[in-house]
């Protein structure tokens, strides 16, 4: 009367309850658990010799048998697809390959990409989309000689593959180096605008994100900053708040407090900060307050960050000028259901 879950993507443990010594254990493809079934087929068989001893050697023989097929079956799943011809003459990244290109915000494109599963199987991008967890998804991806993906595999993530997320992300953060430049004090609103007609260009959804421009950028600003002083004047302040905010965290840190200081002494306008703020709490991993900040949700869109005591999120953002968070979010496509309530 055994029943093998061959329809299943995972094994569920079917084991009495008498097996201390086996863990629940999940495999991801089918062809584990046909390995499994093998292996529980030979197990039974011997399980009927084993008929005429004793129960005490019966029970510690079935528990090495058990232990053995388990090791057999982890062996074989582990190995990762080698057969599907869509990888032939392709490479796959290394996980430095894979940090340098986020530095560079260099990252396959998820509309030409094609999508395998463990097993080989070609994964459409209407089930990519609807894929949950993907934090719990490590991807490996294979590129031609010219260093485009052309072939994404998605396995379970190993706590080395979690490791090397959190790599992928701060090198993402960070951005490539800045380079060291030189500016003319005289010439800082020209510069200033030279550098807000860049930043705006290289944003735009039909030009690809340029981010040895944005570096550029970014080391400008701080040159202006370090040598000429942080502008007074609101509309250069304004260009080097939007720069400062494309640019990694540690510099906000640095400078969110000046900012902050232009609210009083410059009328800088205070939802600027917020937003600054709210992207420094996001690069730390911890909820914002004003909702200003949304992430990536994996499948090529946009979700809001998490957000503290997110039913009262409207109340705070009217407190400060910001409006009402479902119409903010509208632009991206994004929805927000969350019943809003005051206190």
């Amino acid at each position: 009367n055994l029943k093998i879950p061959i329809d299943k993507m995972k094994c569920t443990r079917f084991f009495s309850k008498r097996d201390k010594q086996i863990e629940k254990y999940y495999f991801s493809a089918k062809r584990c658990v046909q390995i499994i079934k093998n292996n529980m087929i030979t197990f039974i068989k011997n399980q009927e010799q084993l008929a005429t001893t004793t129960r005490n050697n019966q029970e510690n023989v079935r528990i090495q048998w058990l232990l053995f097929f388990l090791l057999i079956s982890l062996v074989a799943c582990e190995k990762p697809p080698t057969t599907s011809p869509l990888l032939a003459g392709l490479s796959k990244l290394s996980d430095q390959e894979l940090i340098d290109r986020a530095r560079m915000a260099n990252f396959p494109d998820i509309n030409t990409v094609t999508y395998l599963s463990t097993d080989g199987q070609v994964i459409s991008r209407d089930s990519f989309t609807r894929l949950a967890n993907l934090e719990d998804l490590a991807f490996d991806d294979y590129a031609d000689a010219s260093g485009v993906v052309k072939v994404t595999v998605l396995r379970p993530a190993t706590a080395a593959d979690k490791i090397l997320t959190a790599k992928i992300n701060q090198a993402y953060a960070a951005g490539p180096p800045v380079p060291s430049v030189s500016v003319d004090c005289n010439e800082v609103n020209f510069v200033l605008d030279t550098i807000l007609t860049a930043d705006q260009a290289i944003r735009k959804q039909e030009v690809d994100f340029d981010r040895v421009i944005d570096a550029r950028n970014i080391a400008t600003v701080l040159a202006i900053i370090e040598n000429c002083g942080m502008p007074t004047e609101n509309r250069q302040l304004e260009i080097v708040w939007l720069v400062i905010q494309h640019a990694g965290s540690k510099f906000q840190k640095k400078y969110v407090g000046a900012f902050e200081a232009a609210v009083q002494t410059a009328k800088f306008d205070l939802r600027n900060v917020l937003m600054m703020k709210d992207r420094i709490l996001m690069s730390e991993g911890r909820p914002q307050v004003y909702g200003t900040q949304l992430s990536g949700d994996g499948k090529g869109g946009y979700k809001l960050y998490d957000t503290v005591e997110p039913e009262l999120l409207n109340q705070r953002r009217k407190a400060v000028g910001f409006q009402p968070i479902e119409d903010y979010l509208l632009r991206w496509g994004v929805l927000f259901d969350i019943p809003q309530r005051e206190k």
